[in-house]
């Protein structure tokens, strides 16, 4: 597609980021085809994003099994660079060799970053819910409990 990509996470304990889940379900609902590569599918409510449109085409692929497969319409069972390079190959779009970008450090990317991609609608990182006040202590111990009981 030649457009910006942004490399985010979320972590435990953080909500999603608003503004770009508001977006993710605007193009989920109008999508007339989605793949969803290399994923547990685990994650909610992005795991959910792939059947908002109930007309789509999706495809998962994955190595392992996920709770969505009986929901998709193709299930591929394989890893995702060799996928997207047959489909790569059956739409005749020569994929582009890698070549690794700093782009934290590149001013002119990070602007444009900011101006097109609006990720949370928060002024500052107030929208982070409890990420700091975390006791791992507890948290590992109940971990320790729940797989002894397994």
């Amino acid at each position: 597609c030649t457009g910006l990509m942004r490399s985010t996470t979320v972590a435990f304990n953080q909500s999603m980021p608003d503004v770009a889940l508001r977006g993710a379900e605007r193009y989920s609902k109008r999508a007339q085809v989605v793949l969803v590569l290399g994923t547990s599918m685990r994650v909610s409510p992005a795991c959910e994003l792939p059947f908002l449109n109930d007309t789509a085409v999706s495809c998962i692929v994955n190595l392992q099994r996920t709770p969505y497969d009986a929901q998709c319409s193709i299930r591929v069972h394989a890893e995702t660079d060799r996928f997207m390079e047959k489909v790569m190959a059956g739409l005749g779009i020569e994929i582009p060799q890698y070549r690794e970008l700093d782009l934290a450090q590149d001013d002119a990317f990070q602007t444009e970053m900011r101006r097109v991609y609006k990720f949370r609608s928060a002024p500052d990182d107030s929208w982070f819910a409890g990420g700091h006040d975390v006791d791992l202590e507890s948290f590992r111990r109940g971990v320790l409990e729940r797989s002894a009981s397994t």
